[in-house]
């Protein structure tokens, strides 16, 4: 919690910090060209400076090399306006127009040297490498900055311009109000109002919830180490004798024994806070800085979060040792000098308070869900977070009252039972206090694996149960460009494909069979601006679409198949949905599936054949090209294709250069789309892995329980074992007699784990939506199996190798 929280703030700058970080000394910031700035009244008044920054992310093209997502950066270095946009580590800032500043990983790429010339293709020419620098806002961003550019030969459409204003005066109010209502950004030094500690980047809500996680993470190591000091008082039950026969009350002794959790905590918070600091201080920034994707100046420590933390931690340390104490303090002077721990009767209220704490947290967490999808308010945020912290407490104080309950059912059960089996089982019974703390820890890990497993199963079902956009061996280039018109209507036009996304589309998904996708523009209600898309079914997309035989009987015979949502079923298998032909509207038959399709969902979900298209008169324009592999896709050609996705939305190439097609002027009214569609769910988590990872690590940490529960047991019950060494037990009884205690507790905190893990997570879930509820049968499987039987064969072999080193024959102190 402390490097987070530490990361956290140092890593979102102040907003004065981050305004210099991205326009330098300015003002103001216009984001308008630098010629378009005497359309703001009273921008420049006499004595302020503009200078104009050009940004692109583009392309750069060597003559055997292409580098992608490159920040292209033009801007007067030798204006001070602009100082600290660039973070300047070595050489100089260009001057004129042929000189350059590239990034690190750009200089790398290029395989250049400052002094080097490097030679471009696009845009052409020969620049010279003089400085290397990043980013001061985005060090992690490729870079190539100049000093000047002709801006002709940067593309308009992928430019972006803004204008930089140093005032000689600080404006008034009434300038600054009137900047701000013309789309102008103020720097934040000018607005009294803006905190100079406040982050945007950190919310209050994000770091509220970041205490929820935090609070209950200490709740669980609570749990588990109260089951440690219920064991260390355990083996100061003579000393606990001592006290009291020398006249010590029985708060002192309370206190005293908590007193050791207080230093604990104290000593364990402190040093996990110092060690956390230090090894940020240790680790190079620039680490954290390619990891959070912004720079860190210095680190800012806040102490009154740490503070919170230690407070916690010290708190959380005497709760779980104050608990165990008050059994012990109470514990007979005569008993205790003996070093018996007496058991008691079990109250049987603990059944009806469990309950009610389990029922209450999982309906605090119901309403917190539910509350949680309506408010985003800071305020409200940070209620809903205390809220659901003492939902989780509640429900892990219900499972801490059934823990006793078990222990003592375990016990009534094992006295039925013959042989070792009634031996562990009462073993077990004997040390309640013990080995309740380490049943509810095991109890809690399992609960936790069922409700992540639980919550990723049922969002891999909501996922699953949608169609895919296009089967698992298709990519669609889409390419349409929409005019809005003055009445609201739309006209969609083909918009010829890039032939560079062609290019790294074939490149990615080589042998593939290329067909042209066309679409008939239909509208669909009385309002013009509301259109709709029918897919042209050639016989390439009836393949792709994978219909059945009574699926494509349909489409033969209304010449329409759709699975659009919206429209009104009027039978089992036929939709009627209106489309308007000559001026009036009209009711079209349209097929449902009747069987499940490879893919019918999104702009694939109204499929019309040509002869059907014609008859209405629909317009049919080529809206893309569709691209079919031999085989489906692999996760390292999705991977490609999800990085060509990114690149080509931030633009592939913004140069203009001598001999490219002429392009149509930008007109803001257009919507331009050009994009890939492909089914990403092969990369989905595979559900395999989410419960194998839940189960290994619920396996690991039931290990580590056990193994310091039946240690401590081994410690405490030294006459026990000294006497089953005396009548003859064998050092395999021994083993057998850990290795079923193991098994007992790992699988009694299983069934205990179940319920506890789905039951909140199942209501929280479906009080948040209507999706469906998986249930993790994998994970609970594992659970009740394999970690029981991995964790008494564990138990086993440990008792094996203790055994071996020790003299059955010497069952004295100084062999314990």
């Amino acid at each position: 919690m402390t490097a987070a929280i530490t990361i956290a703030r140092s890593s979102a700058p102040e907003e004065r910090a981050q305004f210099s970080d991205m326009y330098g000394s300015a003002d103001l910031v216009a984001f308008v060209p630098l010629d378009d700035v005497a359309a703001y009244a009273n921008l420049a008044p006499s004595g302020a400076r503009a200078v104009e920054v050009l940004s692109t992310r583009t392309q750069l093209t060597a003559p055997e090399q292409t580098l992608d997502a490159v920040e292209f950066r033009v801007m007067p270095f030798d204006d001070p306006i602009i100082d600290g946009i660039v973070d300047l580590t070595d050489g100089r800032t260009p001057r004129g127009g042929t000189e350059a500043l590239l990034s690190p990983d750009v200089a790398d790429q290029l395989a250049v040297e400052i002094g080097d010339t490097v030679e471009l293709v696009r845009p052409s020419g020969m620049y010279e490498f003089v400085g290397l620098g990043t980013l001061t806002q985005a060090p992690d961003t490729a870079l190539f900055a100049m000093a000047d550019f002709p801006r002709e030969r940067l593309r308009d459409d992928r430019l972006n311009a803004r204008t930089l204003v140093d005032f000689p005066n600080d404006p008034s109010p009434e300038q600054l109000d009137q900047y701000r209502s013309l789309g102008a950004l103020i720097a934040p030094r000018l607005q009294p109002e803006i905190n100079d500690g406040t982050s945007a980047d950190v919310p209050a809500v994000a770091l509220a919830w970041g205490w929820v996680a935090g609070a209950l993470a200490l709740a669980a190591v609570g749990v588990i180490a109260t089951a440690a000091f219920a064991s260390s008082t355990g083996r100061q039950l003579v000393t606990v004798g001592q006290l009291s026969a020398n006249g010590s009350t029985t708060g002192l002794i309370r206190r005293t024994l908590a007193l050791q959790g207080s230093w604990t905590g104290a000593f364990g918070s402190l040093t996990a806070i110092a060690i956390a600091l230090i090894a940020l201080r240790l680790t190079p920034t620039e680490f954290f800085e390619q990891l959070m994707g912004r720079r860190i100046s210095s680190w800012r420590i806040d102490f009154v979060a740490l503070t919170a933390i230690a407070v916690t931690g010290i708190g959380a340390a005497t709760i779980a040792a104050a608990i165990p104490a008050r059994t012990a303090a109470r514990i007979p002077t005569l008993t205790a000098l003996a070093g018996r721990r007496p058991a008691g009767v079990v109250p049987r209220r603990l059944i009806p308070t469990g309950l009610t704490l389990f029922t209450a947290g999982t309906g605090l967490l119901v309403i917190v869900a539910a509350a949680s999808a309506d408010n985003t308010g800071t305020a409200a945020a940070n209620v809903l977070a205390a809220l659901a912290v003492l939902g989780g407490l509640a429900v892990i104080a219900g499972m801490c009252c059934a823990s006793p309950l078990a222990i003592d059912a375990i016990g009534h059960v094992g006295a039925r039972l013959p042989g070792i089996y009634r031996l562990g089982s009462r073993s077990i019974a004997r040390s309640r206090t013990r080995n309740a703390g380490a049943l509810t820890a095991i109890a809690l890990t399992g609960a936790t694996a069922i409700a992540a497993t639980t919550a990723v199963s049922s969002t891999l079902l909501v996922d699953h149960n949608q169609p895919p956009l296009v089967p698992n061996d298709t990519v669609i280039i889409n390419s349409l460009a929409t005019q809005s018109q003055p009445d609201g209507s739309q006209i969609v036009q083909p918009l010829d494909i890039e032939p560079a996304l062609l290019a790294a589309v074939e490149q990615i998904v080589p042998d593939a069979e290329i067909s042209t996708r066309r679409i008939a523009i239909a509208d669909t209600s009385e309002q013009p601006a509301r259109h709709m898309q029918f897919t042209l079914a050639d016989d390439a997309t009836l393949e792709m679409l994978g219909l059945s035989d009574n699926d494509k009987a349909a489409f033969e015979q209304t010449g329409t198949i759709t699975n659009q949502p919206w429209m009104v079923v009027n039978d089992a298998d036929r939709l009627d949905f209106p489309i308007q032909q000559d001026g009036q509207l009209r009711s079209i038959e349209a097929a449902v599936p009747r069987d499940p399709l490879d893919s019918l969902a999104g702009s694939w979900a109204a499929i019309m054949s040509e002869q059907q298209a014609i008859a209405l008169d629909l317009t049919i324009i080529d809206s893309g090209i569709v691209l079919r592999s031999p085989e489906p896709l692999t996760n390292s050609q999705l991977h490609e294709l999800d990085e060509l996705q990114s690149r080509w939305i931030a633009g592939l190439d913004a140069f203009v250069e001598p001999g490219d097609q002429a392009r149509p002027a930008t007109d803001p009214n257009t919507w331009v789309e050009q994009n890939l569609t492909y089914n990403t769910q092969p990369t989905q988590f595979p559900q395999a892995l989410v419960d194998g990872i839940a189960v290994s690590v619920a396996l690991v940490l039931t290990l580590l329980i056990v193994a310091a529960a039946l240690a401590l047991a081994a410690t405490e019950s030294r006459d026990e074992r000294n006497i089953l060494m005396a009548i003859g037990a064998s050092p395999s009884t021994l083993r057998r007699l850990a290795a079923i205690k193991a098994l007992v507790l790992a699988m009694s905190a299983a069934l205990m784990a179940i319920p506890t893990g789905f039951i909140p997570t199942a209501a929280t879930i479906t009080a948040t939506n209507d999706n469906p509820i998986a249930f993790p049968w994998a994970t609970t499987l594992g659970l009740l199996i394999a970690v029981p039987a991995l964790t008494a064969v564990a138990a086993l072999g440990g008792s094996t190798l203790t055994h071996r080193r020790q003299n059955r024959n010497l069952a004295t102190p100084a062999n314990d």
